[in-house]
């Protein structure tokens, strides 16, 4: 019997330019228009909707360990914006501490 890969959610977040101000207010480096992504897509294991969603808003560069994340929930504002140090589980893409499965453990499909 074949077990099936849980699927990421990828629910979607169009950040306003408050949310990319504090994106960029959130980590000191130096900061390129093409580090900001739009839209934010949820990276975590599929979950309810009307729990959080997580994702990265902000590429940091490779020297600098982890990203800019961006938490919201659907209709809910403000969203909460902050560093967070990468998962060090495997090949995990996601933030230390996530809930849910590790990046390479779920469908991207």
């Amino acid at each position: 019997m074949t077990r099936t890969r849980p699927r990421v959610c990828r629910a979607a977040l169009t950040p306003t330019h408050a949310d990319q101000a504090r994106a960029v207010a959130a980590h000191p480096s130096p900061y390129d228009p093409d580090d900001m992504a739009a839209p934010v897509l949820c990276a975590l294991e599929a979950h309810q909707d009307s729990q959080a969603h997580h994702g990265i808003i902000r590429y940091l560069a490779l020297r600098i360990p982890g990203e800019v994340w961006v938490t919201w929930i659907p209709d809910e504002e403000p969203h909460e914006i902050e560093h967070r140090k990468d998962c060090l589980v495997g090949d995990c893409t996601t933030y230390a501490g996530h809930p849910g499965a590790h990046a390479g453990q779920v469908s991207r499909h």
